[in-house]
């Protein structure tokens, strides 16, 4: 009850209105073959999406690829949410109305309907999805040589925890890691270490602020705070997320 009035006080609504809904839904459930036959597809390329443990929705994944002579290709894909939000319609100006998903201790009000949200848009293991894709090509001292931006279909692999990617790049086991996206893990590790000192030289600030989390019981109430661990995994994605904006914006 407390958490509805503190949604309520602020004019957030957790029910999307009946034409929203509809448009959503209309795409369906699974995506057909036909509806990524313009795209370049991605499905067999060892991708993976790495997300806090209590993530409701996966919006980005990873790949690395080793090109051979010192050369990396980094992906960086990115769901299509565009594809699905055309300007102009209900969708779109419900989404432009709420401006961003909220989380709570015990929820997440989406900025989409959950036919979007939590399915299309959602970058699940296993499942095709239509995604943006920067391709960045980084030598041997952590430069972008290449880039090129595509749309894509992807599957991705699998999904990890932060600790997950943390104890592999410690050099620990994780159950149902194929050798592929293991080997790709380890590269990721060193390809991170590179771009953060080359960053670092070029006078990047590094905001190395704590962050906390609120531990909520199954009703909502708050049990306590507790300091999440900055690990290098995080960094990781920070990394890769950077240097696509880098890519785009160039």
């Amino acid at each position: 009850a407390r958490i509805d009035s503190i949604l309520r006080t602020r004019g957030i609504t957790e029910t999307f209105p009946p034409e929203v809904i509809a448009q959503a839904e209309s795409f369906g459930a699974r995506l057909e073959p036909a509806q990524w036959q313009d795209r370049e597809s991605l499905i067999d390329l060892p991708i993976c999406t790495i997300d806090g443990a209590d993530a409701k929705d996966f919006d980005d994944a990873v790949s690395l690829e080793d090109l051979g002579g010192g050369l990396l290709r980094l992906g960086v894909h990115i769901a299509d949410v565009a594809h699905y939000v055309k300007s102009g319609t209900a969708l779109d100006a419900e989404a432009y109305a709420r401006a961003t998903s909220v989380y709570l201790p015990d929820r997440v009000v989406p900025m989409l309907p959950p036919a979007l949200s939590d399915n299309l848009c959602s970058l699940v293991p296993r499942q095709e999805r239509l995604t943006m894709s920067v391709f960045m090509e980084i030598n041997s001292t952590g430069k972008v040589v290449k880039r090129r931006l595509a749309q894509t279909v992807i599957r991705s692999w699998r999904r990890f925890t932060y600790e997950e990617i943390q104890t592999l790049l410690e050099g620990g086991k994780v159950p149902d890691v194929h050798k592929s996206i293991g080997e790709a893990v380890g590269r990721m590790g060193l390809l991170t270490d590179l771009l953060y000192k080359r960053r670092v030289a070029r006078g990047a600030l590094d905001f190395n602020l704590p962050e906390y989390k609120i531990n909520a019981d199954p009703h909502g109430r708050p049990l306590g705070v507790s300091l999440r661990p900055r690990l290098k995994s995080h960094r990781l994605i920070e990394e890769f997320m950077l240097l696509a904006n880098e890519a785009v914006a160039t």
